[in-house]
């Protein structure tokens, strides 16, 4: 894998670093502070959330692929709780498995508990409406036709009292090396969860060897500083020294990779991109391009500016 960390050129203004970081990168070469900082994510377990994601990864897949196998699905990096899952168990899929890098969640027998939950939001809320679209970008891309469609099919499924056995339905791997998997998924889902893998080489050759031949990887990626800095591209600027150590031994910090990267490894691996649809920072400047740029001089000036992306992709 290329270089990524360059040392930065002199700036007239430098990147203001929160300092913050700092200290937890400090803090973090302690081992049990160390244990302490990694022990949560974000709250996956609210049924909004997990409804819009497994929604916006459902549709854009079915956009491509109508005939999409509802057999086996995976999800890379499902946070502390595995409720896409329990959701695509509820509404169709026959089995799920979840690939993390570290053990943060457990599987949750109470499926009903899941089921209520997730009833009682889309009974309530119109779950693809435009205030979602802040958060969910790729959302506003959901013809209203297939909108209504997933209302339907996700009540039909969901008013269903019918028990659902997770014995051999539900799996939870951390880390996500801990298991061959080949040829096993029909599609892989993965929610802002790439810009915190460290080998993305191999994180690519797993979801490729983990597919159908023709299966889909749905994949959202973000490209800001979570953060890190004031403005949201300012990590890309902080020399490769201060970045190790805001870093620490933080196992799932971002690792600060471009889109153009994760393209190259998806090619790499025989994963063919149907669909890239980008977002780009809201305030970025010629002259904030150009400083990139000149760390970056192999990277298109395009792929600088991208704060996030949606790709969809197909092992071929």
């Amino acid at each position: 894998m290329p270089k990524i960390y360059l040392p930065v050129p002199n700036l007239k203004k430098k990147p203001t670093l929160r300092k913050r970081e700092i200290v937890k990168g400090l803090i973090s070469l302690v081992p049990l502070f160390r244990r302490l900082l990694n022990r949560y994510t974000l709250g996956t377990s609210d049924p909004e959330y997990c409804i819009n994601v497994y929604c916006k990864h459902l549709s854009r897949a079915l956009e491509y692929k109508p005939d999409l196998s509802f057999h086996s699905f995976g999800e890379i990096g499902p946070g502390d709780t595995l409720g896409v899952g329990y959701l695509g168990l509820l509404t169709g899929f026959s089995s799920y498995s979840a690939f993390d890098t570290k053990e943060f969640a457990t599987v949750d027998p109470d499926l009903e508990k899941w089921r209520l939950a997730f009833l009682d939001y889309i009974s309530t809320e119109d779950f693809l409406a435009d205030s979602d679209i802040d958060f969910f970008p790729y959302n506003k891309h959901i013809p209203n036709y297939r909108r209504t469609q997933l209302l339907h099919y996700l009540g039909k499924h969901l008013q269903s009292s019918e028990p659902i056995d997770l014995n051999n339905k539900i799996k939870y791997y951390a880390p996500f090396e801990s298991v061959e998997t080949h040829n096993q998924f029909d599609i892989l889902f993965s929610q802002a969860a790439f810009e915190h893998v460290d080998d993305l080489d191999k994180m690519y050759n797993f979801v490729s060897r983990s597919l159908t031949h023709n299966g889909l990887l749905s994949v959202t990626i973000d490209f800001r500083s979570h953060g890190i800095t004031k403005k949201p591209w300012g990590h890309f600027l902080i020399d490769d020294f201060t970045w190790s150590i805001c870093r620490g031994r933080r196992p799932y910090y971002i690792n600060r990779v471009h889109l153009s990267e994760h393209l190259r490894l998806m090619s790499k691996y025989g994963l063919k991109p149907a669909c890239v649809e980008s977002t780009n920072y809201e305030d970025i400047t010629r002259s904030d391009i150009e400083a990139l740029a000149e760390i970056y001089p192999d990277i298109d000036k395009s792929s600088l500016s991208i704060a996030s992306s949606y790709i969809l992709a197909q092992r071929v």
